[in-house]
Protein backbone atom coordinates (compact mmCIF):
# COMPACT_ATOMS: atom_id res chain seq x y z
CA UNK A 1 0.00 0.00 0.00
CA UNK A 2 2.68 2.38 0.97
CA UNK A 3 4.23 1.75 -3.04
CA UNK A 4 1.21 2.42 -4.52
CA UNK A 5 1.06 5.91 -2.48
CA UNK A 6 4.75 6.79 -3.33
CA UNK A 7 4.00 5.87 -6.92
CA UNK A 8 0.81 7.70 -6.66
CA UNK A 9 2.88 10.77 -5.44
CA UNK A 10 5.69 10.50 -8.17
CA UNK A 11 2.51 10.31 -11.08
CA UNK A 12 1.29 13.95 -9.30
CA UNK A 13 5.09 15.36 -9.75
CA UNK A 14 5.25 14.54 -12.69
CA UNK A 15 1.77 16.06 -13.46
CA UNK A 16 3.06 19.29 -12.25
CA UNK A 17 5.93 19.68 -13.74
CA UNK A 18 4.60 19.01 -16.83
CA UNK A 19 1.51 21.81 -16.35
CA UNK A 20 4.31 23.97 -15.61
CA UNK A 21 6.68 23.90 -18.61
CA UNK A 22 3.40 24.08 -20.77
CA UNK A 23 2.09 27.10 -18.82
CA UNK A 24 5.35 28.61 -18.68
CA UNK A 25 5.98 27.71 -22.78
CA UNK A 26 2.71 29.52 -23.85
CA UNK A 27 3.15 32.55 -21.41
CA UNK A 28 6.70 33.10 -23.16
CA UNK A 29 5.38 32.20 -26.53
CA UNK A 30 2.53 35.10 -26.00
CA UNK A 31 5.23 37.67 -25.40
CA UNK A 32 8.00 36.59 -28.24
CA UNK A 33 7.99 37.57 -31.65
CA UNK A 34 10.06 34.40 -33.27
CA UNK A 35 10.87 31.15 -32.41
CA UNK A 36 14.79 32.13 -31.60
CA UNK A 37 13.31 34.58 -29.03
CA UNK A 38 11.03 31.93 -27.68
CA UNK A 39 13.70 29.49 -27.17
CA UNK A 40 16.33 31.69 -26.14
CA UNK A 41 13.80 32.72 -23.12
CA UNK A 42 12.18 29.09 -22.25
CA UNK A 43 15.05 26.83 -22.28
CA UNK A 44 16.97 28.27 -19.27
CA UNK A 45 13.39 27.86 -17.21
CA UNK A 46 13.14 23.89 -18.91
CA UNK A 47 16.64 23.10 -17.69
CA UNK A 48 16.21 24.96 -14.20
CA UNK A 49 12.25 23.05 -14.16
CA UNK A 50 14.43 19.72 -15.13
CA UNK A 51 17.14 20.10 -13.15
CA UNK A 52 14.37 20.72 -9.91
CA UNK A 53 12.52 17.36 -11.22
CA UNK A 54 15.45 15.28 -11.44
CA UNK A 55 16.76 16.10 -7.89
CA UNK A 56 13.80 15.72 -6.61
CA UNK A 57 13.30 11.97 -8.06
CA UNK A 58 16.55 10.97 -6.70
CA UNK A 59 15.95 11.95 -3.46
CA UNK A 60 12.34 10.48 -3.03
CA UNK A 61 13.89 7.02 -4.99
CA UNK A 62 15.73 5.90 -1.43
CA UNK A 63 12.09 6.04 0.42
CA UNK A 64 10.42 3.30 -1.32
CA UNK A 65 10.06 0.63 1.15
CA UNK A 66 11.37 -3.04 -0.26
CA UNK A 67 9.46 -4.68 -2.40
Amino acid sequence: MQLAKTNDARWAFIGVYLILLVVSFSRIDRNSHSVSDTLINFVPLAALLTLAFALAMISSRGKQPPA
